[in-house]
């Protein structure tokens, strides 16, 4: 996050995707819920949230976006748009861009 990490941006298939906490459920939570739906309806009128994710062996961990992932496992789509932290090696990611620019991921990852 201070630039010495480079930042790609892919379409990264569901299938590869896993949450850092296993344990954590956020459906299992009424206000959890109500946010995994707002995000699956969201996501059925086109506007779609980008996930922050880290490779972790063949597989990208999710260690924030836990609301938008459990919404994705229950739409199944087949890819999800994801920013990547680190260099990407994985013949199944789809579009890969980049890396970003080191002055330019704080703002696209809107910490800035």
């Amino acid at each position: 996050m201070k630039a010495r990490l480079p930042v790609y941006f892919a379409a990264v298939p569901l299938i590869l995707c896993v949450p850092f906490d296993l344990d954590y459920r956020p459906d299992l939570h009424p206000i959890g819920r109500k946010a995994i739906e707002a995000s699956r309806r969201a996501s059925r009128q086109n506007n779609f949230h980008r996930l922050i994710v880290y490779p972790r062996r063949k597989w990208f961990a999710i260690s924030d976006d836990y609301i938008h992932l459990f919404a994705a496992l229950e739409g199944r789509p087949d890819y999800l748009p994801c920013f990547i932290l680190g260099k990407p090696d994985n013949e199944m990611l789809r579009d890969v861009q980049g890396p970003i620019a080191a002055e330019d991921v704080p703002r696209i990852l809107g910490m800035a």
